[in-house]
């Protein structure tokens, strides 16, 4: 089997300080290696149709207004689905892995601020974070996504009620997409199409100027 870990040898920090691998593993390295682990097991060529339209050029889509799920606009329908099968998906994958709120922190700081991780391997990272978070015991979520390489989309996808993400640094398109009675509160910006789908619940934004 492919090590899980190829693509995060190393992450940098602001400082320019290099940050060993085993800074983040050691506490449990099982459980980071199953995590990453199963996130390649995810459809890897739906996650190249869903990088490759959010890639995209703004001025290359018409967005559109829209409060609910049965109002979004058509070219929205086809990338909500890919990213409800993909969240199904993680959540059966993971559902055999003891983890806690700390692992799920040190998996975003891993493949955030790794520079060698591809778009698709940090970018739709959010996704596959938004089904740990909602599978976990744990309520509240604070993460810092400052000096990140790559904005995180979909973070708070389907976003349960009694769950709450506190995110300090920008977060990508569809942040809160699909939010199902969670809180997600943003000191930052967010990118388009956030809050697609949502049913319920609160996105709070925050400028951080």
């Amino acid at each position: 089997m492919k090590n899980p870990f190829s693509s995060f040898k190393k992450v940098t920090v602001n400082s320019g300080n290099k940050i060993p691998l085993d800074h983040f593993v050691q506490k449990n390295q099982q459980v980071m290696d199953d995590l990453l682990a199963q996130y390649q097991c995810l459809d890897q060529e739906e996650i190249q149709k869903l990088c490759r339209f959010l890639n995209q050029p703004l001025h290359n889509i018409r967005e559109s207004g829209f409060h609910c799920i049965d109002k979004l606009p058509d070219i929205l329908h086809l990338p909500m689905n890919r990213a409800r099968e993909l969240y199904a998906s993680s959540r059966q994958l993971i559902e055999h892995i003891t983890y806690t709120a700390d692992d799920i922190k040190d998996l975003c700081t891993l493949t955030g601020l790794s520079k060698s991780a591809k778009p698709e391997q940090a970018g739709l990272m959010g996704l596959y974070i938004s089904a740990l978070i909602n599978a976990c015991d744990a309520s509240h979520y604070e993460f810092d996504f400052q000096g990140h390489h790559q904005n995180r989309h979909f973070m708070g996808f389907g976003l349960e009620t009694g769950k709450t993400i506190i995110v300090k640094g920008n977060l990508g398109c569809f942040a809160g997409a699909q939010l199902n009675g969670g809180e997600l509160k943003v000191t930052g910006t967010i990118g388009s199409w956030s809050a697609a789908g949502m049913t319920k619940g609160r996105i709070k934004i925050t400028s951080d100027e």
